[in-house]
């Protein structure tokens, strides 16, 4: 970017381009290259989530860049012609961006303790958390769902440091390396992170990740795209062997693996040893109901989706759409005599509430050890 050139990019819902007629301010040359079409993928999260249906960009720029109140004068005309989408502002060099809302964004409404909740959840095997890449994980959630970068974060609650203020993602990653069972709340409509980096060595413990969030996300449409998109290139990453969006009880406690949830959720991602147990899993093996069981290779860049399923190792699905776990495969929750799910009210499950698989494969742990508590 020219050291004295003014960048304004104009997100909209829809297409600009028939009414939009560059203002012109003597002594400065206001340009544009045009509007062009952009992919869900392509829009700032940011903007993406507060703005539903987001599909065309238009930039234009300042040159020079012009004192301020001619700016207001081309803010006012960026937030006019984004038919109530947004605009960016970009000062020449490193000055702060600014981003302006010109219509209604998504609102959501406070968290109760009766509220329906949506949980993301990625199981993957033990890491150390020396080698955590804290740094990349959190640019990943920034550029997918900002809203589950941590505020705050510690080991006890309310937690003892501010996201901001300790250092922001590096202070976080340093944090990470710490281990433990960490308190992390994130920006509402997303609640808290959950997040496990247990080391190898007992064969029950795996890595765990889950982000806690009021259900009605799930209601607009460019929420559950950034959720599904997240779950994708997340499971990449990590190398997770299970993933889900759910709405609800959690169907799994944290950190203990016992096999694969009776509910697969509003969508699923499967790896690691998995997808070679489950018939139908991979591309081209359309023995599911109407051939359409098989999942879609998944990519840790772009819309997380992989363009062919050469070297993919996580498969994604949504519902009403397969895959048929076979039995020995899933973990069930424990009932009462009186046919209660245990621990019910309580606000989360424990591994006793569960019953292990049938067969639980040994990658899922790094140790390779298997899970004998095969009590199902």
């Amino acid at each position: 970017m020219s050291a004295d050139r003014y960048i304004i990019r104009i997100w909209s819902r829809g297409s600009i381009a028939e009414d939009f007629r560059l203002p012109k301010v003597s002594g400065y040359e206001i340009s544009s290259p045009g509007e062009i079409a952009v992919a869900p993928e392509n829009v700032p999260a940011e903007i993406a989530l507060n703005c539903a249906g987001i599909s065309y960009m238009t930039e234009l720029s300042a040159e020079p860049c012009p004192p301020a109140p001619i700016l207001k004068r081309l803010f006012e005309f960026a937030e006019k012609s984004s038919d109530g989408g947004a605009a960016e502002f970009f000062p020449p060099d490193s000055g702060e961006k600014k981003t302006v809302f010109a219509g209604k964004t998504v609102a959501f409404g406070k968290m109760t303790r009766y509220s329906p909740e949506l949980f993301l959840t990625l199981r993957f095997p033990p890491v150390s958390p020396a080698d955590f890449d804290g740094t990349g994980f959190t640019e990943l959630l920034n550029e997918c769902l900002p809203f589950a970068v941590p505020e705050k974060y510690g080991m006890s609650a309310p937690p003892e440091f501010d996201y901001a203020s300790n250092g922001g993602k590096q202070g976080f990653a340093d944090f990470l390396k710490g281990g433990g069972f960490p308190v992390i709340y994130c920006r509402e409509p997303v609640t808290h992170m959950f997040i496990s980096l247990p080391d190898a060595g007992d064969g029950i413990k795996t890595g765990c990740l889950t982000l806690r969030m009021n259900a009605e996300v799930w209601e607009h449409d460019n929420w559950r795209y950034a959720l599904k998109r997240l779950l994708r290139r997340l499971a990449c990453v990590l190398d997770a062997f299970f993933g889900q969006i759910f709405i609800g009880e959690r169907p799994m406690a944290e950190v203990v693996w016992k096999g694969i949830p009776l509910e697969l959720g509003e969508a699923c991602v499967i790896g690691g040893a998995y997808p070679e147990l489950i018939p139908g899993c991979r591309p081209g093996d359309n023995s599911g109901p109407g051939g359409q069981n098989a999942g879609r290779p998944c990519s840790p860049d772009g819309d997380g989706f992989a363009s062919g399923s050469g070297a993919a190792s996580v498969f994604y699905y949504e519902e009403p759409y397969g895959p048929l776990i076979p039995a020995e495969l899933l973990s069930v929750r424990r009932k009462t005599l009186f046919g209660k799910n245990r621990g019910q009210g309580r606000g989360y499950p424990l591994p006793d509430d569960f019953a292990s698989a049938g067969t639980v494969p040994s990658e899922c742990f790094a140790s390779g050890k298997k899970n004998d508590d095969n009590d199902s």
